[in-house]
Formats: C-alpha cells, structure tokens, sequence
C-alpha cells in the first residue's frame, strides 16, 4: 500500500549507492553506507509505533475526494494518494486518510529535474487510476486533485503533446488518456506531501513528520475553500523540450505552407513553398493514388520527389509506401504470398518403429547423362535417381530409373521392396509417375481382397498392403524431409563426377557409395571428444534391424546384462539404438527454424493470385477460395481455390492475397 514508502525510498537509495559504487556482493561496503545502514536497522523498530486506521471514516452519504501529491528530486521521484471524505449533512468532522503510494528511484543517466516531475506526474495519474478503479464500485467519488511543485511539468501537461519533443510528448499523452488538464494544481513545495517520497525518511523521520500522514494545514477544510486555483500554462514563459519547427511555416490565404530555405530560388511559388498537408485523410489517399498513376506508377522514392514539387505531407514515406503497396497492378507485380506457421513433425517422424523405411518418403532426380558402354560414337542417354528416405531414421535407398514412366517406377519400388523389406505408407509428391503407381497398386489391392483371389497369398499380400500419400500440388516443402536428401545427394554427385558422362554401371556403383555415405552421416551432433563416449548415431545403426519385426525381443533390463545370453546381447544393442534415438535425435527436432510467426489466415471468399511457375508474374491467374482445410492445430495450409480454368488445391504458401482483402 505504500504506507511507509519513505522508509522503502531510503533503503533503496542505500541500495543505489551500492551499485554506483560498483560494490561486489563479497566486497566491503564504504564507510559512510555502512554508518546509514546501522542506524536505518537500529531505527527499524520504531515503525511499530505506526497505527494505521484499518476504516478510512467513509459512511453512506459521504463526499469523497481523491487528493495526490507528485514530487520528484535529482535522486528518486514517486506520488502519494488521499482520501478526503466530507459528512454531506455535517454532523462529522472531514477526515484526511493516507490511501497508497509509490516511488521510483531516478535512473542512472543524468536527467533533467523537469522530466523527472513529468515522471513524478505519470507515476500519481496511474496510480489515482488505480486506486478508482479498485474503490469505484463500493464508494462515490465526487472529484480528483492532483498537484505538483513543477510549474514546467504542469505546463507540458496542461498543452497539447505535439508541441513537445518525444520523450515529453509520449508521457505527456499517457497522462491526458488518465485524467483531463484541469485536473492538475500547482502546490507549494513545503506544502507537498509527496516530498518525502523524493528524499527518503528514516523510521524515526516518519513517526513524526508533520506532512506525510497528515498532508498541509489547510486539506481538512471544505475543497471549496482551498487555496488552489486552475493552472495558466503561460505563465511559463519559455518552456523547455519544444519541438523545433524546421519548416518554418507560415499562413498564406488560411493555406499553410512550408517557409524553408529556398526564396532565393528560381522556381515556382509552389515549389519554394509547398502545402504543408497532414498524414491521414482520404484526400490525401486520393493525391498520392492520383499521381502515382500519373506518372506510369512511379516508385516510393520518386512519388515523393514528385509530390513535394507542391506539396509537403507529413510522415509522407509511410504514406506514399502503404498506398504503392495497395496499388493493385503494382502488387501484381511483386506480388509476395503469406507463410503460416510450421506445421508440427508427422507421427511418423517421431515415433520409433520396428525396422527402418516403415514410412518413407520418396522423390527423383535428374536426368543424369550415362552411356551403355565405353568407346568411341557410343551415345549417351537420361538417367535418372529415384530416392526412398525412411522419415524416421533419415536413412536413404538410391535406385537408378530409366525414365519417369509409372513402369519404371514400379521397377525401381519393387527393387527397393525387395531390399529393404516392406513399408506401410510412402509419402511422394503430386508427379505423374507416383499418381500412376498408386493407382496401380490400388487396382492392385483392389484384386487381391476380391473373392477371386482368395488363395492364402493372397491373405498375406492383401494384409501387407502399401498405403499411398500424395501431397498437395505445387506444395514441394511439405516433403522437406526428402527435399534436402535430394539436395546432398546432388552435392555429392556433382563433386564426384562433374562433368563427365559414365556408363549406367559406373553410376549405379557411385551412387551405392553415396548411399554409404549419406547413411554414415550423424543424426545429431556429437557432444564429446572423449574417445571412450559411444559413436554417434547414424542411420546406419537402423538398417540391420530387420529381424526385429520377426523375432520381437523382450525389453532388457540393466542390472541382468552380466546374466545375458549371446541373443539377448544383441537385442539389448539394438534396443539400446532406439534408445539413444530417443534421447540424442528427437529433441533436435524441436525447433521451427523459420516460418515461427503466425500470419492472417485466409478464409473463404478471399481474392488470391495463383503462384506459377515458368510464367511472369503478370500471367499469374486470379482465383477466389473456396474451401479451406485446416490442420490438427487450426492453421490453415491447403485451400481449394477457383480460377478461370477449374478449380485446385493449392498450399496457402502459393497463393498471394490482394493488399485490398
């Protein structure tokens, strides 16, 4: 509450002193603190002697009225709160009660002593404004009075706040949203109460002070009788913190215009002295539209130049870019789409499985020039790589594909298959190879659970079947996990081979290396150099594993391991893999490194532009949304949205909404 608030001011003065001083915890404070801190603890118990009435003396009927007092000095600054409650019919005395206060020391930084008032100010009006507003609903209060000593504090508080300078001009507005002008008095300084709260008082200075519990002599009379008169603010009469007008304006046919520094020059009134305009209003939407499609929609910095030729808007930069941004045919140009948040990571992805490649994802690249043989006039033809990454163990598999045919997909899947052992679900773009290779193995299934296959190969294929998962088109950073495969796989391809052109059994063999190589690499990064820690886990560690899925071992325990059996040893390796994957890799998976803020969802109805690639921007087609799909956490990433030739899904990050929407 603040009821000793002096006592508080004088032991964090202590504590300033302290800290200037540049006094480590350990190091032996100057000789002087420690003198000011034993009297401070030795007079501590005189506080004791402090009553304060636990009723402030407000019955049903009675007139209460909010008194502050702000004071500040070169060391602290804070403000003080009163009740006066007056008996409306006069059969009690008025009462004068200590409500709350708050002090603040003054900061490091040398600060002039007005703006540590204005300070002081602040401090009182948030706090009247708290006191009110937690006794509003139980008790009326019939008016505030706030004072200060500070004539150039009142008269910055009683003025406009454009006509100072930042620092003033921001507080002085906080305090005119609190409480109106008129609100604010001038006291003497040896009647302010809230003088103590700028020095600080010992305990034994508090018990006794005439001001502090009391206030002046004259607060217990009737407010009608206080010596207190509204505050002129021209009586100050240069006050510090006014801003500089360096236009110099002047008023021409009730026009204001710029005087500035160019009468001397030959050019047109207009130019010399532009119009000095504000910076919002429709009319000025209109001029700066009105010339940016004049002059064949001119960019920021040019429009500028241009308007200024007559006319002087204030806070013109922020203008002129908020209108060129929304210029419809100008943003067509550059047209810039929204990123929502980065999703959360598939389940598939953090979830251990029984064997590597359970889920995997899958993607191609080239084409790669190869030859059938070496010598001389042998032509060379496309290859291409087909990627299978497991989404959990970040493991590769590289086949060699003749072409993008579904066929030879399939041939690549089955060799893959064959390898690996069987999967659950592949994830893969919208490429019309995987579009037909799911097809096929849907008609596939299709066959194999009708009752004309109906042997018990069947019952096992049909148990066994391959779920297929398609992105949504144009949507390549929903496979980021095979992506950046692709990429390293290219890196390295590229450094090994550059420019030359091998025969398909050269390449299959240096890209089985490169296999090696990206399933080598360490899932997180190494935390010793000790040579006695364990390696680091690599996707290598997983792809043995197959046993697993046919022989499942029970968990090991840690104390029975001097009691374990040849098999169990090895199962106990195994598991210990999952284990460390558990403990070392997942947690890296943790962060979003970009697209960590969220932006405006679009919803339905929206005007979109169409992203497209190998088209100009000004080819890119306009669509409307027309359905939305959000995600397990609300955040919209896919729509379908209409264009003059059909209706598609497209992901959020391919679509620009129009700067009007």
């Amino acid at each position: 509450m603040g009821f000793v608030a002096p006592v508080v001011l004088y032991a964090k003065l202590l504590i300033k002193q302290l800290w200037l001083c540049e006094c480590d915890w350990d190091d032996i404070p100057p000789d002087h603190i420690i003198q000011q801190w034993s009297r401070f603890k030795e007079e501590l118990p005189l506080l004791g002697k402090i009553k304060i009435p636990r009723h402030v003396g407000i019955a049903s009927g009675d007139v209460v009225t909010v008194v502050g007092f702000a004071d500040a000095s070169e060391r602290a600054y804070g403000g003080v709160v009163y009740f006066h409650v007056r008996d409306s019919q006069g059969l009690r005395k008025n009462s004068f009660s200590l409500i709350s206060a708050k002090s603040k020391v003054s900061p490091r930084k040398v600060v002039s002593l007005a703006r540590l008032e204005l300070c002081a100010i602040l401090v009182l009006s948030n706090l009247i404004a708290n006191v009110i507003n937690a006794c509003n609903n139980r008790i009326n209060i019939d008016r505030v009075f706030a004072f200060s000593d500070s004539t150039v504090a009142l008269c910055w508080v009683h003025s406009s706040p454009h006509r100072w300078d930042t620092f003033v001009a921001n507080r002085v507005s906080k305090i005119q949203n609190e409480f109106p002008p008129q609100t604010f008095y001038h006291i003497a300084g040896h009647e302010n109460p809230a003088d103590c709260l700028s020095r600080g008082l010992s305990p034994a200075q508090i018990i006794d002070h005439p001001l502090w519990f009391c206030g002046p002599q004259w607060i217990l009379s009737d407010p009608s009788f206080w010596p207190v008169t509204d505050f002129n603010p021209s009586t100050v009469s240069q006050p510090p913190e006014v801003k500089k007008h360096r236009l110099k304006p002047f008023l021409q046919n009730k026009l204001l215009r710029v005087g500035g520094r160019l009468s001397n020059a030959d050019i047109k009134f207009d130019s010399k002295h532009p119009l000095i305009l504000p910076r919002k209003g429709h009319i000025l939407n209109l001029i700066v539209d009105y010339y940016h499609k004049l002059n064949c929609h001119a960019g920021p910095e040019l429009l500028m130049s241009i308007l200024r030729q007559k006319y002087w808007i204030l806070s013109a930069r922020n203008l002129i870019r908020s209108r060129v941004h929304k210029c419809l045919p100008c943003f067509r140009l550059r047209a810039k789409p929204n990123f929502p948040e980065m999703a959360d990571h598939r389940s598939c992805r953090v979830t251990p499985v029984a064997k590597p490649f359970v889920h995997t994802g899958t993607d191609y690249a080239g084409p790669f020039k190869v030859s059938s043989s070496r010598g001389r006039g042998i032509r060379s033809f496309k290859a291409y790589v087909c990627l299978f990454v497991c989404l959990t163990t970040r493991a590769v598999h590289i086949e060699v594909a003749g072409d993008l045919s579904t066929a030879s997909f399939l041939g690549a899947f089955k060799r893959f298959l064959s390898r690996r052992g069987p999967v659950a679900r592949v994830y893969s773009d919208n490429g019309t190879n995987y579009v037909g290779a799911k097809r096929t193995l849907s008609e596939l299934h299709d066959f194999l659970v009708s009752k004309h296959f109906n042997s018990e190969f069947g019952h096992v294929l049909a148990e066994t079947r391959i779920d297929w998962s398609l992105n949504t088109p144009a949507a390549s950073h929903f496979g980021g996990n095979w992506e950046t495969n692709i990429k390293s796989l290219k890196t390295h391809l590229y450094r090994v081979i550059g420019d030359q052109i091998l025969t398909f059994e050269e390449f299959s063999t240096v890209l089985a290396q490169i296999e090696a190589v990206m399933n080598s690499r360490p899932l997180c990064r190494t935390l010793s150099n000790d040579p006695s820690e364990p390696l680091a886990l690599t996707p290598a560690h997983f792809l043995n594993l197959t046993p697993l899925k046919y022989l499942p071992a029970r968990e090991i325990e840690e104390d029975r391991l001097h009691l374990l059996s040849r098999h169990e040893l090895v199962d106990k390796l195994v598991q210990s893999f999952w284990k460390r994957w558990k403990s070392d890799y997942l947690h890296t998976l943790q962060m979003r490194n970009k697209w960590n803020t969220p932006a405006k969802p679009i919803s339905n109805g929206d005007v979109v532009i169409v992203i497209v690639d190998n088209a100009p921007p000004l080819h890119w087609p306009l669509g409307i949304v027309e359905e939305v799909f959000p995600g397990s956490n609300g955040v919209i990433r896919v729509v379908r949205v209409r264009t003059a030739s059909g209706t598609y899904l497209r992901p959020v990050v391919r679509l620009c909404p129009l700067p009007s929407e």
